[in-house]
């Protein structure tokens, strides 16, 4: 896995808390137009390997913290505030991020 710079992996989780914050908006009016969203349990088992496989690589080449795991990651992504300002994501980002990656 090639190195990534602290600033490409801070790019890179504000591009999925947003991408987060865009999916449950377009979910919350789904709903509010009366049509149901359910989740893909396959889908969700192949993004679970994929980041498995990615916090591997991660952890191989000293860029993720020993320890990290799936369900981890999948409780931060539940936590990111997505009803908040970019700013607020953002702010929540540079918290998080420490305990995640090895500077």
């Amino acid at each position: 896995m090639r190195s990534l710079r602290h600033g490409a992996r801070s790019r890179y989780l504000r591009r999925v808390g947003n991408s987060s914050a865009d999916h449950l908006a377009v979910k919350a009016a789904a709903r509010a137009l009366g049509i149901e969203t359910h989740g893909d349990a396959s889908a969700a088992s192949r993004v679970g390997s994929a980041i498995h496989e990615l916090l591997t690589l991660g952890g191989a080449a000293g860029e993720i913290r020993p320890g990290v795991t799936v369900e981890d990651l999948f409780l931060l992504m539940t936590t990111v505030p997505v009803d908040q300002s970019t700013a607020v994501r953002e702010r929540w980002i540079e918290l998080v991020l420490p305990g995640i990656v090895v500077r």
